[in-house]
């Protein structure tokens, strides 16, 4: 999607996510973790790895885009599922949140790459993997960790 193409909502959204992003200490834009206490070839100010946002129409361009890795910080939006890159230098660690309303919730940490190269997570494909997580409810999303494997 085009920056044209945006809708106020998608604005909203990504306004939202800078925001939510700062709370995150491998995505924020200053003293992450790969400048302060990781890599010390990264400089302080990740900034320079600014938020780059593409929305999925389908479970297959979200697919594709978790196949076809860019950067740190890289945000992938699908439906109300929002994940981040926070892997530096390969693979798609994805710190993974869920919108509700003018809400915004992290609730896992995904490694995507292997999910997506092994076929399945717990048994399910990749599409019903998300398909799940974007089903969740906000209590659920709230309590995930909590959650029996089978309800996640």
């Amino acid at each position: 999607m085009t920056d044209t193409a945006k809708t106020n909502r998608d604005l909203d959204l990504e306004k939202l996510i800078r925001a939510k992003a700062e709370e995150n200490v491998f995505v924020r834009s200053r003293k992450s973790y790969y400048a302060s206490d990781g890599d010390p070839s990264i400089d302080s100010n990740m900034s320079d790895y600014g938020l780059t946002f593409y929305y999925a129409k389908t479970l297959e361009d979200l697919k594709k885009a978790f196949q076809n890795y860019q950067c740190l910080r890289q945000v992938l939006i699908y439906k109300d599922l929002v994940f981040i890159n926070s892997t530096l230098g390969g693979g798609w660690e994805a710190w993974t949140l869920k919108r509700f309303g003018d809400l915004l919730i992290d609730f896992e940490s995904i490694s995507m790459e292997l999910i997506i190269e092994s076929g399945s997570h717990d048994g399910k494909t990749f599409e019903q993997y998300i398909e799940d997580l974007n089903n969740l409810t906000q209590f659920q999303v709230e309590h995930y960790l909590e959650l029996p494997t089978e309800a996640k």
